[in-house]
């Protein structure tokens, strides 16, 4: 499957897993959880990494806020961090 579409439909389904660190950063620059899910949701892919344990990492970006999403390779999606941008 898509990996777009796999994190759009764990959005709907609402089965995706935020780290504590997102959870942290989140908290520290006032990001909602509304806000992280519209972001996985409709968010332009700025950048795809490959992890060591083969999952693969999208940085996506909506207007200021940045979410950094992994997806596992038994299609696990997890929110591994996310900031708002204080210098726009």
């Amino acid at each position: 499957m898509d990996p777009r579409r796999l994190i759009q439909l764990a959005v709907e389904s609402e089965e995706y897993f935020l780290l504590e660190h997102a959870v942290f950063e989140a908290d520290k620059d006032g990001v909602s959880q509304d806000q992280i899910e519209a972001v996985m949701a409709s968010g332009a892919v700025q950048k795809t990494e490959q992890t060591e344990d083969g999952a693969a990492r999208y940085v996506l970006r909506r207007r200021e806020i940045t979410v950094v999403v992994e997806v596992t390779a038994d299609q696990g999606v997890i929110v591994v961090t996310v900031w708002r941008d204080r210098d726009g």
